[in-house]
């Protein structure tokens, strides 16, 4: 043992910071697309969960086919918009799918709900094939058409691993 410096150190010639952890493992999970879903339009909260669905469900990380499947659900505004905004809560993560969409209470920053606006919080749990289960909760803002009930604004606040 070296003593020469105060402290008793068996072997001073090797590392003494402990070894570092490797990249995490998660369980291995299988991922099954979804069937599209066809909401009554007339429904903001159903409107709200099918959009929430189809859009954090991807089967690869160049999975587009959300962008074909929500327009009818979002305003014209918010549909040409929404394409160009990462949704960097599943980022690295694909596949995944939604298995659970529960709406919440009203957006009181947004004002309370009226025949013609309606917006809520709404947490989806996503599931991913090797990065675990995720939570992310979104503020959903719709607003009554002619065409019934559409987005205008679906903001993500934030997200957080659970489970395994």
């Amino acid at each position: 043992m070296d003593r020469s410096n105060g402290f008793a150190q068996p072997f001073p010639d090797h590392a003494q910071a402990p070894e570092t952890a490797g990249p995490r493992q998660y369980e291995r999970q299988t991922i099954a697309p979804p069937s599209v879903p066809e909401p009554d339009e007339n429904d903001p909260a159903a409107v709200a969960e099918a959009f929430l669905t189809v859009y954090n469900t991807r089967s690869a990380e160049t999975d587009k086919s959300w962008q074909e499947t929500v327009p009818p659900w979002l305003t014209p505004d918010l549909a040409e918009q929404l394409p160009s905004v990462s949704n960097g809560a599943l980022e690295g993560k694909a596949p995944t799918a939604v298995s659970a969409v529960v709406i919440k209470g009203n957006v009181e920053d947004w004002g309370p709900d009226t025949p013609l606006r309606w917006a809520h919080h709404a947490d989806v749990t996503v599931e991913t094939q090797d990065n675990g289960t995720y939570v992310l909760s979104f503020r959903v803002r719709s607003q009554l058409t002619d065409q019934g009930w559409l987005i205008n604004a679906v903001p993500l606040d934030s997200w957080h691993r659970i489970g395994k």
